[in-house]
């Protein structure tokens, strides 16, 4: 289970929603793992200099999920950081 996973399912626990019938579970694992990639994408986009914008497009476009990381580490100094502020947001307004 990757960290991400793990959150999810942590937020699904402190929503008191472990006890759903495991078909919604799935649904509501599928629904929040959706939206917090979108939320991290959209912050990563938005955290690069716009002139890196074309060559990371061509690094996504390549698939290989080591390059994509690379070149983000790279390009985002404060990734690390910005990505936990990310899932402290989720978390605050999933659960707020």
């Amino acid at each position: 289970m990757n960290d991400l996973e793990q959150f999810i399912e942590q937020l699904i626990k402190d929503k008191g929603f472990e006890d759903k019938d495991p078909e919604v579970l799935l649904q509501i694992k599928s629904d929040l793992t959706g939206r917090l990639e979108d939320r991290i994408d959209a912050m990563v986009i938005n955290s690069m200099n716009e002139s890196d914008l074309p060559l990371f497009e061509k690094v996504l476009e390549s698939g290989n999920k080591e390059e994509i990381e690379k070149f983000t580490t790279e390009h985002i100094p404060d990734l690390t950081e910005r990505i936990a502020n990310e899932l402290l947001n989720f978390r605050n307004i999933y659960l707020g």
